[in-house]
């Protein structure tokens, strides 16, 4: 009898051993598409699977370091149902977020929204439900590489089950984005043999720690600081890089139209003119006795009279453009301050006009003004492409080469140390000098020199830490001529 009681406990407790969450997938080359692109990896896995929902605790999923973006689609599947439950990285579910549905996206992390972060609640160790629904879409976009690092980990959906819940099978689909650059920076260096990178990735994605490398890479510098202090005489340089975007300066100004004086001075021109042709007759008649350079001379002065003429019709047009900002006249986007007036209100409202309406009628300044408001938006390649114009178009290329610089120093896929060097040395500011002093003196996008260095902290004394540093050179001999 004891033998029965204890075999009946066995079989009681075997289903619940094997009630687990089912792994959706492997990261396995063989299971996936993959298509390489010059900054990311994008696998998508190739067919669409299903999952026996009604036989599980719920399901996971494996986020690997180098997560960029990630999207899994989740479908209900011929049986009747709510997908209903609870999503999390610690898989106790303990730590549920009290937070009301409507303030959640519901599994939509963006980073570059404020407001769409649910991924990091995941990571600090929080469950969030999930509560009533057919269908279920868990994606994030534009991971930031502090919060990649932290993944290589699962991430677990628990069901819980209704009354009435007779929901059998569900449907997924899935694809992730991977960092090209420091997945292959890693695989480069810890699988130096490797001929396809995201292959050896994916084969050795048990092994990867980031953490060890970490460490490792904090041994290395702390051993090159102790090596350098030996050597490093009693000095310290300011090296703060100052990458701020200059405005042209357009400030409103409201035009005020004098259409009396214009009226006046064009009455007054087509006066001269008509006593000018009747002198002109005169002449004409008495040719024989009159010098032929004389008529000429009458004839050019009417010419230019009729160019006045012209001119006055043309500003009289222009000037009845009054600025008003509650009513944006189109027909006046030929007057330049008409214009510039308008886009100064379109960047302070966050209304920008179409990219056709802004290339047609503006100036350098315009795009300038434009390019640097799309480069605080984040918008890095609009912005590229308005500075550029900017800098082609402008007489003068100080604040639009200042402004590449900045672009180009940004720590993005725009980073470019070539170009940020090529554009602090035409803008010719003391704040560019300032920074190319720093940049030689790091050896940053340049081979590094003291002497440049300080030739350009020379040059740039009236910025405080240029002429700190310059005292620094000079008291311990640093980059002498």
């Amino acid at each position: 009898m004891q033998v029965i009681s204890l075999l009946s406990k066995l079989l009681f407790l075997f289903p619940l051993i094997l009630w687990g969450f089912d792994k959706l997938y492997d990261l396995n080359e063989n299971d996936f598409e993959i298509i390489r692109t010059k900054n990311s990896y994008k696998l998508i896995l190739k067919d669409q699977k299903y999952i026996n929902y009604k036989e599980s605790s719920g399901f996971k999923f494996f986020l690997p370091y180098f997560t960029k973006e990630f999207n899994l689609k989740i479908l209900r599947y011929n049986s009747i149902g709510y997908i209903n439950g609870l999503i999390s990285m610690d898989r106790s579910f303990s730590k549920v977020l009290n937070i009301s549905p409507s303030e959640l996206k519901y599994y939509l992390t963006d980073y570059s929204q404020k407001d769409q972060k649910e991924l990091d609640y995941l990571l600090k160790g929080y469950s969030i439900p999930y509560k009533m629904q057919t269908s279920l879409s868990i994606e994030a976009y534009n991971i930031p590489r502090k919060v990649y690092t932290k993944l290589n980990k699962f991430i677990y959906f628990k069901k819980i089950p209704l009354k009435e819940n007779k929901l059998q099978y569900i449907l997924y689909s899935f694809y992730i984005v991977l960092d090209k650059k420091p997945l292959d920076k890693y695989i480069k260096t810890n699988y130096p043999s490797s001929k396809d990178y995201i292959k050896t990735f994916l084969k050795n994605i048990g092994k990867i720690n980031l953490s060890a490398q970490k460490k490792k890479k904090s041994l290395k510098k702390t051993q090159k600081k102790q090596a350098k202090k030996k050597k490093t005489p009693p000095f310290r340089l300011v090296l703060n890089r100052i990458h701020i975007m200059k405005e042209y300066g357009y400030q409103y100004t409201p035009i005020k139209a004098d259409l009396k004086g214009i009226e006046k001075f064009k009455k007054d021109i087509i006066s001269k003119l008509e006593k000018t042709k009747e002198k002109l007759e005169t002449l004409n008649q008495t040719i024989l006795i009159k010098p032929q350079d004389e008529i000429e001379n009458i004839t050019e002065y009417i010419d230019e009279l009729t160019d006045d003429i012209n001119y006055a019709s043309l500003k009289l047009e222009l000037e009845k453009c009054t600025f008003n900002p509650e009513k944006i006249k189109k027909e006046c986007f030929k007057n330049p301050q008409y214009f510039q007036n308008y886009i100064y209100f379109s960047i302070k409202k966050d209304t920008l006009p179409q990219n056709e309406t802004i290339l047609a009628y503006g100036d350098y300044k315009t795009f300038n003004d434009v390019g640097k408001y799309f480069y605080e938006k984040g918008d890095l390649q609009k912005a590229e492409i308005y500075l550029k114009k900017a800098y082609i178009l402008a007489p003068e290329k100080t604040i639009p080469a200042h402004n590449l610089s900045v672009l180009y120093a940004t720590r993005s896929d725009i980073y470019d140390s070539k170009k940020i060097i090529k554009y602090l040395k035409e803008s010719n500011l003391s704040v560019d000098y300032y920074n190319l002093g720093v940049y030689y003196y790091l050896g940053l996008g340049v081979k590094e020199s003291d002497k440049k260095a300080r030739e350009y902290f020379e040059k740039a004394q009236e910025i405080p830490y240029a002429k700190y540093n310059l005292n620094i050179m000079k008291k311990y001999k640093i980059g002498i001529k």
